[in-house]
Formats: structure tokens, C-alpha cells, sequence
């Protein structure tokens, strides 16, 4: 994969980036305002990981979305505006769209993190926080590297299962929960060997035993300042008009007939503007190498 445009600055402005996002994101309780972001974040995964890899994902993330938006009407009441009634108790119109606007947020935040994963690599993430606290970054580089790794090898340990007529598809239940069983143990045995020889040679290497050098040399550039300049301005412009009830729709105990007011309507712009900024770095780059 080409490391190139929003990906190639600085591991620090890829940092600032996901913290300035998400907060934003959790400031701005309005459905318009995180639909938004939500198109904006996956469009951004989409340049990332094309349509293959990203069709299944957003048919979860969409799945999760209708999930919220159904569950807080069905237990949650609060609402003049009554739809219907569902075993004797009220849907409200209120409680639709704050489980609609609640689902909206989950969704962009879990969008946002899925992308963090190409912004920040595990080398950037050493790089960041190794000094500051080595161990914790050391799990967490590891837990990051390990969920697609034992992903991979529970698909070829259930292949070799499936070649010896263990399989977890067919036959009865019992019989399926064995070979599932014996799977999992078989995942774990060779987790544990592939730990104990992973542990033997950051010994051998002298992990820990001195200063800490990093793998990969990061060099902070004009672009970066730039970029980082561009975030102060934004938040802080986001900052006061959050203060001045911009960018936050009313919804109990009874939701606001105007959707969008003026002050909205520029939130709306300066969020997406800070947000769709590595969606423009990285269309214009890819334009410049084609």
C-alpha cells in the first residue's frame, strides 16, 4: 500500500487528527450534522480499502444503526409527539430520532477508528508513545497486530479441520460444538508457542534494557504545521459555536421544529471541513500518481 498524501505527514498530526475528531464528534449531538461526518468518514474508507473491503463492513455498521434507532423507542417514552403504540406503550417521535441521532454518533466514532488503523500505524504508534510509556504501547501494538493474525489462523486451523472431516458446518450439534472446541484449543496452543518464542526473542534482542531507539525516523514539515495550524482554527472556531448552542438540535422533552438554523448551517461546514480533510489530501494524491 502506497503511503502517500494525509498518511505521509507526521505521526503527531495523524494523532491530533483522530483527537479533534472525535471529540467533535461527541460535542455535536445533531442528525444532520453527524450524517455528515458519518458519509465523510466513509468515503474516506472507501478510498482506503475500496468497495470489497469496505461493502461488508458498512452492512454492519448500518445493522448497528437501525439496532440503536429501534431499541431506545422501545424503552424509552419520553416524547409529545406519539407515533403509535407498541404493547401498550408509546413510540414517540422524539425518542426515533434521538436513538436515530445516538446511532448516527456510534456509528461515526467506530468509522473513525476503523480509519485510525490506516492514519496510525503500529510503527507510529511506538513512535508516539513508546517513551512515554513502553509497556502499554507494547500490548497495545500487539493486540492490534494479533486480532487479524488469529483471525488468519483460526481460518486455516478450521481448513485442516474440514480436510479431516471435523467440520463445524455439518453434522449434529454436539458433534459441531466439539470440533469448534478443538479449534479454539488449537488456536490457543499455538498462541501460547508463538508468545513464549515472541518473548524469548525481544530477550534475546535486549528488549528493554537500555534507551529505546525507534524503527522508523519521522521529520516534522511545513505540511505539518500547516495541518496543525488548521486544526487550532477549526476547533476553536467549532468551540465557540458550540458554546452558542450552534450545532445541537433539541430533541426532549420536546424536539425543535427547525431543524437547521444559520449557526448550524456553519457548524455543519467547519466540521465537515475538518473531517474531510484527509479525504481531499488523499483523492488529490492519488489523482497526481494516476
Amino acid at each position: 500500500m502506497i503511503s502517500y498524501g494525509f498518511r505521509h505527514l507526521h505521526p503527531l498530526t495523524g494523532w491530533l487528527y483522530m483527537l479533534v475528531s472525535a471529540g467533535t464528534i461527541m460535542l455535536f449531538f445533531h442528525p444532520l450534522l453527524l450524517l455528515g461526518v458519518a458519509l465523510v468518514q466513509a468515503a474516506l474508507h472507501l478510498v482506503w480499502h475500496g468497495l470489497s473491503g469496505s461493502g461488508r463492513r458498512f452492512l454492519l455498521l448500518l445493522v448497528v444503526w437501525l439496532f440503536v434507532t429501534l431499541m431506545n423507542p422501545l424503552f424509552n417514552h419520553r416524547g409529545a409527539m406519539i407515533l403509535f403504540y407498541f404493547m401498550d406503550q408509546p413510540i414517540t417521535g422524539e425518542a426515533v430520532w434521538y436513538g436515530a441521532t445516538n446511532g448516527l454518533l456510534i456509528v461515526s466514532m467506530l468509522l473513525l477508528f476503523v480509519n485510525m488503523q490506516a492514519i496510525l500505524s503500529t510503527p507510529k504508534l511506538l513512535y508516539l508513545f513508546a517513551r512515554v510509556s513502553p509497556k502499554v504501547t507494547l500490548i497495545l501494538s500487539l493486540a492490534v497486530r494479533f486480532v487479524p493474525l488469529y483471525r488468519k489462523r483460526l481460518k486455516s486451523i478450521a481448513q485442516v479441520h474440514a480436510a479431516r472431516g471435523m467440520s463445524i458446518r455439518q453434522g449434529p450439534r454436539k458433534q459441531r460444538m466439539q470440533n469448534g472446541m478443538k479449534q479454539v484449543q488449537t488456536l490457543l496452543s499455538w498462541s501460547m508457542e508463538s508468545a513464549v518464542q515472541t518473548a524469548d526473542s525481544m530477550a534475546a534482542r535486549g528488549y528493554g534494557s537500555g534507551h529505546r531507539t525507534s524503527y522508523a525516523r519521522y521529520r516534522w514539515s511545513v505540511a505539518d504545521s500547516v495541518h496543525a495550524a488548521g486544526f487550532v482554527v477549526l476547533v476553536t472556531a467549532l468551540l465557540t459555536g458550540w458554546m452558542l448552542q450552534h450545532g445541537r438540535l433539541e430533541i426532549y422533552p420536546v424536539m425543535e421544529q427547525e431543524m437547521m438554523h444559520s449557526g448550524d448551517g456553519w457548524m455543519m461546514g467547519l466540521l465537515l471541513m475538518l473531517h474531510a480533510l484527509p479525504l481531499w489530501m488523499e483523492t488529490r494524491e492519488g489523482l497526481r500518481w494516476r
